[in-house]
C-alpha cells in the first residue's frame, strides 16, 4: 500500500536530477520549493485548527458546558509560526552550500533528504496542537472532570 507521504516522495518536488554548481542553482533549487513547501505545511495547520476546533466542540458537547476556545490573539501566533518556519526552510539551503563550501563534497542526496525530513518534521509540528487538543479532550471526556484552564 502506497502512503500519501511515499506518493508524494515519488514527485519531482523530491527529485534533483543535476549537479548543481553553482551558489545560485543550490537557492533556486531549494526557492522553486518553498511555495509547495508552505501549501503542504498550510494545509496541514488548517487540518491541525480544524481538529482542534471539532475536540473543543465535540468535548463541550458531551460535557454539556462549553470548553475554553483559543483567544483570538493567539491566533497571531499562527502568522509567527509560519515566519518562524520560512527561516529554518532557508537554513536547508543555507546548510547545503555550508556542507560544500565546508567539505567540498557535491552530494544532491543531501539537499533531498534535508527537504524530506524538514517538510516531514514541519507537518509533524505542525499537527501536534490537534493532537494535543484531542488527547485533552478525551481525558476530560474519560475522566469526567472540569477542564483545566491552559
Amino acid at each position: 500500500m502506497m502512503t500519501p507521504w511515499n506518493r508524494l516522495r515519488r514527485t519531482a518536488l523530491f527529485q534533483r536530477e543535476a549537479e548543481l554548481t553553482d551558489t545560485g542553482q543550490i537557492i533556486g533549487w531549494w526557492e522553486t520549493r518553498r511555495v509547495p513547501y508552505n501549501l503542504i505545511v498550510g494545509i496541514a495547520g488548517v487540518v491541525s485548527i480544524a481538529a482542534c476546533f471539532l475536540a473543543v466542540g465535540v468535548g463541550g458537547a458531551f460535557l454539556k458546558e462549553p470548553l475554553q476556545r483559543p483567544d483570538p490573539p493567539l491566533f497571531g501566533l499562527v502568522l509567527v509560526y509560519a515566519v518562524v518556519a520560512n527561516v529554518f526552510y532557508s537554513g536547508g539551503w543555507l546548510a547545503e552550500l555550508i556542507w560544500l563550501r565546508l567539505w567540498r563534497i557535491r552530494q544532491p542526496r543531501l539537499a533531498v533528504l534535508s527537504f524530506s525530513l524538514g517538510l516531514l518534521f514541519s507537518i509533524l509540528l505542525t499537527l501536534l496542537p490537534a493532537v494535543a487538543a484531542v488527547s485533552w479532550v478525551a481525558y476530560t471526556l474519560l475522566t469526567r472532570q472540569p477542564p483545566l484552564t491552559p
